[in-house]
């Protein structure tokens, strides 16, 4: 509810909560989960990523870890790892079309532009409408 209402006192009492469930129970993944979204919509980077790097180890089968770890990576300039997470959030969740966006971008920054005019056209036979994704595909023809 704190995420989705964007409410300062829920997201207060969440975060408390959350924290005292990962003192109790450090390696349960729904706790971990939202815990690193609650720290990301703080704008606090370096402990979401440290959950979401434990969050990925723990529980390989989320795609949300190894997506915004691949997020975090191409904010750090590191487009090989970004695109090493982003493949594994695929492999998990092949119709995260955000998730291919980034990686288009990521394989855009290393010269790879066939490589993102393909994983685009992925992203826009999932959702034909997805108007960013035209956008770049349109930019790197």
């Amino acid at each position: 509810v704190a995420l989705r209402e964007q409410n300062a006192a829920y997201s207060a009492r969440a975060f408390d909560l959350l924290r005292e469930a990962e003192r109790q129970n450090p390696n349960e993944p729904q706790t971990l989960s939202y815990l690193a979204d609650l720290y990301k919509s703080r704008k606090d980077d370096r402990n979401a990523a440290l959950l979401y790097r434990s969050l990925y180890t723990i529980d390989p089968t989320q795609s949300i870890a190894p997506a915004n770890l691949g997020a975090y990576q191409m904010e750090q300039g590191q487009y090989e790892e970004a695109i090493r997470f982003f493949e594994e959030a695929l492999k998990i969740s092949p119709a995260l079309v955000l998730v291919r966006l980034n990686l288009a971008r990521a394989l855009i920054q290393l010269g790879q532009k066939a490589e993102a005019r393909s994983v685009l056209e992925k992203a826009l036979e999932f959702n034909p409408s997805f108007t960013a994704a035209r956008k770049l595909l349109d930019q790197i023809r």
